[in-house]
């Protein structure tokens, strides 16, 4: 999940997006899950209106999923207009997101007990646990996916609640819902994943900005289910990574790295447990099918099978055949998307 808003202005131009869509090809992005709209639903968000713009205009460079505000009032009058009206292959309405709680950084992330190194803290939600579940299973019962933003454990607890009550009211098995984050979980949570059909949407870049905070925010103990990537894949839960653009950079190698290492880019280990490291195939999974799966494109996208589209990134380096440092000096030589070449790294070359 990413934000295409422009660093330059909060109402971004096409040429300004078209920067960043560039960019992204450099790193070699083909789909994004864009999750930049306004916290409140009221109107068409303004950051749409310039996508559609490029996509008339032949210039989208990545397939763009639009994740616009899950809102606060059951209404979803302006998500079916923008559902019909974002329709396309490369430019759709793919769910919609709501946000829980905040982050440790700021002591706003919700916990079940205090903050070890604040006490009497225990984070914030932002609406009462029965609002996400009348709101999810509404949402899902009208057809939309949701992303729920939870970094905390009870924020995740509370996420896995709404999403099993919607479940139970029976939502059609091909709604995707997400947790986004989920940096800190209970144990007993991390089974109830895969038995409510929930994709767990993480950053493993966010390994190495957190450098141990974890540990100060939440002691030793708690420390111990932070980022938990292991133990999620061995209960059966798809993982779907991404960057969390602009709050880390979208360059999915360096995800791969932090996923299979734990570690920053000296080595140094950059966080708890490394009993949570996963292997260099389940971390490419992660960021292709299972990004895929997130959003119920995997008969189309995440791998490379005949009938599927064409959306690859050729690398100058092997991944299986070099060591694991090596991994951050890899680069794409070309980006294609849609069979449509839309990076190259002798870009005059194919222009």
């Amino acid at each position: 999940a990413i934000s295409l808003i422009s660093k330059e202005t909060a109402r971004p131009s096409p040429d300004a997006i078209q920067r960043n869509l560039q960019y992204f090809s450099s790193k070699g992005v083909t789909s994004i899950a864009d999750v930049s709209a306004n916290p409140i639903l009221e109107e068409e968000p303004v950051e749409y209106a310039p996508l559609l713009q490029l996509k008339k205009e032949s210039k989208l460079t990545a397939r763009l999923h639009l994740y616009p505000s899950l809102g606060d009032d059951g209404d979803f009058s302006i998500a079916k207009q923008l559902l019909k009206k974002y329709c396309y292959d490369d430019l759709q309405i793919s769910g919609l997101k709501q946000f829980i709680d905040g982050t440790t950084s700021a002591y706003s992330a919700a916990l079940t007990e205090e903050y070890t190194d604040k006490p009497g803290e225990f984070g914030c939600v932002n609406y009462p646990p029965q609002f996400y579940k009348e709101l999810v299973r509404a949402a899902n019962q009208q057809g939309f996916g949701v992303k729920l933003h939870a970094i905390g454990d009870r924020a995740v607890g509370i996420a896995l609640d709404a999403y099993q009550y919607a479940r139970e009211a029976s939502s059609p098995p091909a709604i995707r819902n997400c947790i986004e984050h989920i940096e800190n979980a209970l144990p007993s949570d991390l089974c109830r994943f895969s038995k409510n059909g929930v994709v767990a949407s993480m950053q493993p870049f966010h390994l190495s900005l957190d450098r141990m905070e974890k540990l100060v925010r939440l002691g030793v103990e708690r420390a111990k289910t932070v980022w938990p990537f292991r133990k999620l894949l061995d209960y059966g839960t798809v993982l779907a990574f991404g960057s969390d653009f602009p709050v880390a950079d979208c360059n999915p190698l360096e995800g791969i790295y932090a996923a299979v290492t734990r570690a920053l880019p000296d080595g140094a280990p950059a966080t708890t447990c490394p009993e949570e490291r996963i292997t260099l195939k389940e971390a490419i999974d992660s960021f292709t099918k299972g990004g895929a799966y997130s959003l119920g494109r995997e008969q189309e996208l995440g791998t490379i099978e005949s009938g599927k589209l064409a959306d690859i990134v050729v690398l100058d380096k092997n991944l299986f055949s070099i060591n694991t440092a090596q991994i951050l000096d890899t680069s794409p030589l070309m980006t294609i998307m849609n069979g449509r070449i839309v990076y190259h790294v002798n870009q005059k070359e194919v222009e």
